[in-house]
């Protein structure tokens, strides 16, 4: 084949090649090679901040001489033998770590997975192949680090890739970030250190994937700072320092950037054990679908036993005490003057209602007071952290980012925790909200409805339906309960005309409805409730979709919006079957991924909004088949009940379509939730009472008012036997739902336990009454044997009179005494045994008490 040349360099039809330079040798012997490959490492659209890009005569001096400051080695990535990508690769052999200092690809040839081959697939002459070589050099390999944009530090455009997409590339070559305030020092003296870089690492090329050593981290941050003349101290003595290192002990390294640095990574978990978790990298949202028809029902479980209603008077400030009218079971119903009567749910829960609950429901539901705003803004924080599988993730949005219809991202001052004015990067969208209530007679439970529903011009999308939805559920994806509280108290939302005041949930809610929760001061009873209902009393919740809305994000070829039809249709159908009996397998769902390449997004979609999880993106065709499963399932629809979360997805949903623009949801899937709702907490309740009593008065000391004891088992029975709720249910699917939300939630279980506790409680209940009795047996055998010894005494001493007349005078009053004495003593010994027997069977002290005990004055 003939050959051309261009700069010195054979041009032969080839396909990719990849070429190692790693000494003074290989420089002399591919010298146009080399040219090359520094020309395009060179090139604007790969380096164009200059603080970032080494000197290539640094670099080019260290492969000649050798060096081990560090050791440095070339990748040229060549097709047709012209230089199209490359990587320079460092060893630091002090720390025995690697770094991936560059890597860059020509412009034109991007996209076409060179980065992978040279990271990951190339085991031979990539850097997994390098990396072995090394090993087989007889040096360890315990690290390979790299460097990247920060996105929320880099402005766009002023990188030759975007920060995003440059990230997004990393992620699915398996990189991970270490959690650090990263800043790299000076490149040489001409240039300033770099505060815009995060420090990240391969972890499949060196052993864990999640976690890294922090002596492995600090020598390598001195060996890397001593490279670049960037090190204050004596390198042995801060290497010193960095090996030491234990956790609890304080390095004090002499260079104040590795100080801090080190500061820093004491805030990540498991630094206490001397390693740090390492953390996924960033993801931009990237949400594909829009619903134009959707809401969520965000259920808030108040026990008005427990709290008392305050209502608005006079603006915000003020809040006066609710009492109810006579007669009137909820006192709220009689304060906004109506008979419980709700023209908009009236006959939709009539309908659902069996015929023995028609006349005499055991709750109402009704729109409350429609407020003075019909909207609200939503304010979602820039990142949303979250743990899936064990990896640390994190969705983000740029405040220049790509605008949508449906959502805009902006910056909003906020007043910081010492008053002072910040900037804070937030995207937000416009949503419908709306309050109604479902009020349980017997509990004096209310269970509030705060329900968003998208409008139809703009939507919202599935990121945002799932952000919405961790308010009650995906406990899955937080560390903590308390952190996921934290991490809800970002959202805010903002009444239109009132941009000046972000409220979170709870402030939404008193600003619509006008009232106020506190406790009751005259509240007698077990539950440890605070002051105030709080995220905490948001724990179930409601989503309905009407896909008929649905599109993408992005707009296609003219047929792209029917595709998303035609994906939906098959998917009602595999859903049908899979009620049915007839379970749809991986491979049927992997054929329909083949047909439409829509069908994955949208299946998986589907079931991160079932599930309440960001990371669906990541599941199989398995999963997506397990998780789709049905409690009702129809040509055009489907519900399932997933944890706290009921959801229905169809298209022709006359009902929801009926009362979108009224109470915002289907209210045949808000009853029935309602109703779950209310009995978990009603079955938890007496659990949580039953527990407490048990706990009492199993301790060896316990002293058991029989009077409290018997009042707890009374009010537990109520909460089990009446409070709770059995299916009021007309129809098949809205029983079945109950029936399985019972099961699936746990509430029958729980159920199982308060019962079997109740037994003990009824036991013990036993045991304090048999021994009161024999208690009330001992002293009327007392009382009997003292009326016996008079009769005894009264006998014999009269015997002893006459035995002894008149001439002994002394002798009768002697016998008397003796006598007397004796059977004092015999009563006595009767008394014990008889106390002894009494109290032999029970090892607690039962009291009557007739009023509640308190401090003896």
């Amino acid at each position: 084949m003939p050959a051309c040349r261009q700069n010195g360099l054979p041009m032969v039809k080839s396909g990719p090649v990849l070429h190692w330079i790693l000494s003074a040798a290989d420089l002399e012997a591919r010298a146009a090679l080399v040219d090359q490959f520094f020309a395009l490492y060179a090139h604007e659209d790969n380096f164009p901040d200059e603080n970032e890009r080494e000197e290539p005569r640094y670099i080019l001096q260290r492969i000649r001489e050798g060096s081990d400051k560090p050791h440095t080695h070339l990748i040229a990535y060549t097709i047709d033998g012209r230089v199209r990508a490359g990587a320079i690769f460092e060893y630091y052999p002090l720390s025995a770590c690697c770094m991936l200092t560059y890597l860059f690809v020509d412009k034109k040839a991007r996209d076409r997975g060179i980065a992978r081959q040279l990271i990951e697939t190339d085991r031979e002459r990539g850097i997994p192949g390098l990396v072995a070589h090394l090993r087989e050099q007889g040096r360890p390999v315990r690290a390979v680090f790299f460097e990247t944009n920060n996105p929320f530090l880099t402005p766009e455009g002023t990188d030759s890739m975007a920060p995003a997409d440059r990230l997004t590339a990393f992620y699915k070559l398996g990189a991970k970030r270490v959690d650090i305030d990263y800043v790299q020092p000076p490149l040489d003296r001409e240039k300033a250190p770099v505060t815009n870089l995060y420090l990240c690492t391969f972890p499949r090329l060196s052993g864990d994937v999640f976690l890294l050593s922090i002596n492995t981290l600090l020598c390598f941050l001195v060996e890397f700072y001593h490279s670049l003349e960037a090190l204050e101290g004596d390198l042995p003595r801060e290497l010193e320092r960095a090996r030491d290192w234990t956790p609890g002990t304080a390095p004090g390294f002499a260079t104040a950037a590795i100080e801090r640095m080190y500061e820093s990574l004491l805030r990540n978990d498991y630094a206490a054990a001397g390693v740090t978790y390492l953390k996924q990298l960033p993801r931009r949202e990237r949400p594909q679908l829009v619903f134009g028809r959707a809401s969520v029902c965000l259920e808030i479980l108040v026990d008005e036993s427990y709290y008392r209603i305050g209502v608005r008077q006079g603006g915000a400030a003020g809040y006066l005490p609710l009492s109810g009218g006579s007669g009137d079971p909820d006192p709220l119903s009689a304060h906004q003057q109506n008979d419980r009567f709700c023209v908009v749910t009236h006959s939709f829960e009539t309908d659902l209602l069996s015929y023995a609950y028609q006349s005499a429901p055991p709750f109402y539901t009704r729109c409350f007071n429609f407020p003075g705003f019909r909207e609200v803004i939503v304010r979602f924080p820039q990142t949303l952290a979250f743990v899936s599988e064990g990896r640390q993730e994190m969705l983000y949005v740029l405040a220049d980012g790509e605008q949508q219809r449906h959502a805009t991202v902006r910056t909003v001052p906020r007043r910081g925790g010492g008053g002072e004015i910040i900037h804070a990067v937030v995207k937000e969208i416009r949503l419908k909200v709306f309050l109604n209530y479902t009020y349980f007679f017997n509990s004096e439970i209310r269970i509030w409805h705060l329900v968003f529903s998208a409008l139809e011009d703009t939507g919202i999308d599935e990121i945002d339906l799932i952000k919405l939805m961790k308010f009650f559920s995906g406990s899955q994806e937080s560390k903590t309960e308390a952190e996921k509280v934290r991490e809800l108290g970002k959202i805010k939302f903002v009444i239109p005309g009132r941009e000046d005041r972000e409220l979170d949930v709870i402030q939404l809610f008193e600003e619509m409805s006008g009232l106020r929760y506190a406790r009751r001061e005259d509240y007698v009873g077990e539950a440890d409730l605070p002051d105030k209902p709080s995220i905490h009393a948001i724990r179930t919740g409601v989503v309905g979709i009407d896909t008929d809305y649905c599109r993408f994000t992005a707009v296609g070829e003219g047929d792209e919006q029917d595709r998303i039809r035609e994906v939906l249709a098959q998917l009602f159908e595999n859903l049908r079957s899979n009620e049915e009996g007839k379970k749809v397998s991986s491979a049927d769902v992997q054929r329909q991924y083949a047909r439409n390449k829509h069908a994955e997004y949208v299946f998986e979609a589907f079931c991160g909004i079932t599930l309440g999880i960001f990371d669906y993106d990541r599941m199989g065709f398995e999963e997506v088949s397990d998780t789709l499963v049905p409690r009702s399932a129809t040509e055009s629809s489907f519900l399932t009940i997933n944890r706290g979360v009921l959801s229905s997805f169809g298209y022709g949903d006359s009902v929801f379509a009926a009362s979108v623009n009224t109470i915002g949801i289907n209210p045949y899937l808000q009853i029935p939730s309602a109703v779950l709702a209310h009995n978990e907490y009603v079955v938890n309740d007496a659990f949580a009472r039953s527990r407490a009593v048990l706990e009492e008065v199993m301790g060896d000391e316990s002293v058991v008012d029989i009077r409290k004891l018997e009042a707890s088992r009374k009010q537990i029975r109520q909460l089990l036997n009446i409070d709770f709720l059995p299916n009021v249910f007309q129809y098949p699917t809205e029983q079945d739902l109950f029936e399985y939300g019972l099961v699936h939630r746990g509430i029958l279980e729980r159920r199982k336990r308060t019962q079997a506790n109740l037994e003990q409680i009824d036991h013990l209940i036993e045991e304090s009454n048999a021994s009161l009795d024999h208690r009330y047996q001992f002293w009327v055998n007392v009382l009997l044997m003292v009326i016996s010894i008079f009769q005894i005494y009264e006998v014999v001493t009269s015997l002893i009179t006459e035995i002894g007349g008149p001439r002994l005078s002394t002798f009768p009053v002697l016998m008397k005494l003796t006598v007397l004495l004796v059977l004092i003593a015999i009563c006595v010994y009767i008394a014990h045994r008889l106390y002894r027997n009494s109290s032999v069977d029970s090892g607690k002290r039962f009291i009557l008490r007739s009023r509640p005990a308190g401090p003896t004055p």
